[in-house]
């Protein structure tokens, strides 16, 4: 079950990132309004050819389909 993963505390490396996403880490914006605090959303770059299950707590986070684990940084978290 794909899961959405929220870290605050300090930034990934991009191991830890690749290995969180499953793969190649790939930026993803929202299309939904934001609620004013500043987040970064990451998803596998291969998670369709990879049919990677649905995430259905992701696509609402963003606003379209997503598959595979969403990870949102926030905070300390946020990549420079």
């Amino acid at each position: 079950m794909p899961k959405v993963i929220t870290l605050s505390n300090k930034p990934p490396t991009l191991e830890e990132m690749q290995e969180l996403v499953g793969g190649y880490v790939e930026h993803a914006k929202p299309l939904v309004p934001s609620d004013g605090v500043e987040r970064q959303y990451f998803i596998n770059e291969d998670g369709k050819s990879l049919s990677l299950e649905p995430n259905p707590q992701a696509t609402d986070h963003l606003g379209y389909p997503i598959v595979g684990n969403l990870v949102i940084l926030e905070g300390k978290a946020i990549w420079e």
